[in-house]
């Protein structure tokens, strides 16, 4: 027989999981992409190896995922033209070229945390007694204190009013966007 607090447990884990992909995809409809599985991990793979002090080449992406440096190019190509990752020198060798993440792509990762952790500490009463109020310190310090959890926007008129408070950069994005997408059409 199952226990309750099993049944409890997944069933907040699959609600946290189901609002974090919707918002996911919402915000990739809103600035215009595809939902790039391989492109999301390539971002964060840049930002983890950032904050570690590395500077992340397609050789270290190509060898950790093991995929062509062709496909490796293109995903980081449409990183850059989101605005998401920047092209730099190495500080080891100049003649090499790696990546680094953007303050936008920063700024979106401190909102999706706000996000999750909010929506983890709405689905589960216990952690939010025991660690709410100190988590929401920190909500404040970072600036992200009012993004509500994930929960709240699991529509797309709520979350497409959200989003309008990020219109300039989602903008800015847009035209870079279409930018690409109007080349692949001129060349076929």
């Amino acid at each position: 027989m199952r226990n309750q607090n099993t049944d409890r447990m997944l069933k907040a884990i699959t609600e946290h999981d189901v609002a974090v992909e919707l918002n996911g995809l919402l915000f990739a409809q809103a600035i215009g992409i595809k939902k790039d599985p391989v492109g999301e991990f390539i971002a964060k793979f840049i930002f983890t190896e950032h904050n570690k002090g590395n500077c992340p080449n397609v050789s270290l992406i190509e060898s950790t995922l093991h995929e062509s440096s062709n496909t490796i190019r293109k995903k980081i190509n449409t990183l850059i033209a989101i605005n998401f990752v920047k092209v730099v020198k190495s500080k080891k060798d100049s003649r090499n070229k790696c990546y680094e993440p953007t303050a936008l792509l920063k700024r979106v990762y401190e909102v999706d945390m706000t996000k999750r952790i909010k929506c983890l500490l709405e689905l589960s009463p216990l952690l939010d007694s025991v660690l709410g109020e100190q988590i929401k310190g920190h909500f404040d310090d970072m600036g992200t204190a009012d993004h509500p959890s994930y929960l709240k926007t699991l529509d797309s008129y709520t979350f497409n009013k959200l989003i309008g408070k990020y219109h300039l950069d989602l903008i800015k994005t847009n035209d870079k966007n279409e930018d690409i997408k109007n080349t692949l059409k001129n060349l076929g």
